[in-house]
């Protein structure tokens, strides 16, 4: 959309109607500057929570210490404009242009920064691009930034705690002593990025690319993520490459093909080894805690005391694999929804397949068993509390009397 210029006394008029639309008076209009061209304006401390500047071009503007709660700024071009210590709680940026822009001390909790779906050029999708931009001790607690491009960014001290950045690309950025507490980092890029002394205990942290990237005195406690430094250097390269193949939609990596391998005992913690072969492997007493494992083929393979709490098994094929005395503690092996080429409606939901699956006195505690197909699969002894068995197939399974019952057990 190109912009469109817009007079002065008009400006006025507009922001004179919405001071009085943001004092609940009558006479008020919410301000509409969508598409409108105020580069290079100084806006310094103007109140423009729940404005309307969709398109606009804020390009170089000085709307330092600005109110901008709630504003819809959606396709926005803010390169370079100065937002310094800019209100931004819940503002809406999907799209948004932030190349080289100051956000130093900004408040985005709450902020809207995923890519944008336009209605024009056969529904673009127009990711937020915020290359070099200053977040200096910015708050982004909360906020989405799912494929942002955030590429050198400096974050240096900013918050973001439970903040969505699944996908996004952080290249070269500065996260020294940045809090990233329960944050959501799959499939992010960090490469030669810095995290030094930042806090990432509990955060997300499969598929990400973590290559030359400073972890030094960063707290990693309770961070799932897989670190494979005492894995075999074959298997470790082998998982790696299909962190790869996943994250790039096979034009880079190998998908992961350890049929038949002896993986006994490793620790394979915050893998992903989701749609890899691992048809008839060794994995007796393995730690597959958090591990990614949706649409794997397991069948036929020895799990036998394997950890796999909390594990994501949706979709996997299991059939005939021997999971006795495994701990599935709060697993999921649910139905997976299998999607279209064009990433629309899901063609079908895919079931887990468990039949013949030995799962005798294994651990199901809180695990979703929902829509699996266990057919013949062995449950004796098996700790049953709170697993979830709706709308399973368990025609021929085994399940030991008076078992703890669980939702959807017939």
């Amino acid at each position: 959309m190109m912009a469109q210029d817009i007079g002065p006394e008009e400006f006025r008029r507009i922001l004179d109607a919405h001071r009085l639309y943001l004092n609940k008076r009558p006479e008020g209009a919410r301000a509409d500057l969508r598409g409108v061209r105020l580069a290079g304006l100084r806006l310094t401390g103007v109140d423009l929570r729940d404005a309307d500047l969709s398109d606009a071009d804020l390009s170089r503007c000085q709307i330092a210490r600005t109110d901008l709660s709630f504003a819809h700024l959606l396709g926005a071009n803010l390169e370079g404009a100065d937002l310094t210590g800019v209100r931004l709680f819940r503002a809406d940026f999907r799209g948004a242009r932030l190349h080289a822009a100051k956000l130093a001390d900004a408040y985005l909790r709450g902020a809207n920064l995923r890519p944008r779906v336009t209605t024009d050029d056969s529904q673009k999708v127009r990711t937020i691009v915020a290359t070099e931009v200053d977040l200096t001790e910015a708050n982004l607690d909360r906020a989405n930034l799912v494929e942002a491009l955030l590429i050198r960014a400096n974050l240096h001290r900013a918050s973001l705690v439970g903040t969505n950045l699944v996908g996004a690309d952080l290249t070269g950025a500065d996260l020294s002593d940045a809090i990233l507490r329960r944050a959501r980092l799959t499939g992010v890029n960090f490469s030669g990025a810095s995290l030094h002394g930042s806090d990432l205990r509990g955060a997300d942290l499969r598929r990400a690319v973590l290559e030359g990237t400073d972890l030094k005195e960063a707290n990693t406690q309770d961070a799932i993520w897989f670190q494979g430094a005492s894995l075999p250097k074959d298997i470790d390269q082998a998982i790696r490459e299909h962190a790869r193949w996943i994250v790039t939609g096979g034009r880079e990596g190998m998908r992961a093909d350890l049929s038949h391998a002896d993986l006994a005992g490793l620790d394979l913690s915050g893998a992903d080894l989701s749609g890899a072969s691992l048809a008839g492997a060794n994995l007796a007493g393995a730690k597959l805690r958090r591990a990614l494992l949706l649409l794997a083929n397991l069948s036929g393979a020895n799990l036998k005391g394997a950890d796999l709490a909390g594990a994501e098994l949706r979709g996997a094929s299991l059939r005939s694999a021997d999971l006795g005395s495994a701990r599935l503690l709060a697993a999921n092996l649910a139905r997976i929804k299998i999607w279209r080429a064009d990433g629309k409606r899901a063609e079908r939901l895919w079931p887990t397949d468990l039949a013949g699956a030995n799962l005798a006195r294994a651990d199901l505690s809180r695990a979703n068993l929902q829509g699996a197909n266990l057919t013949g699969a062995v449950l004796t002894d098996a700790v049953l509390t709170g697993t979830n068995f709706t709308d399973c197939n368990l025609a021929g399974a085994r399940i030991s009397e008076g078992a703890v019952q669980a939702k959807g057990r017939p």
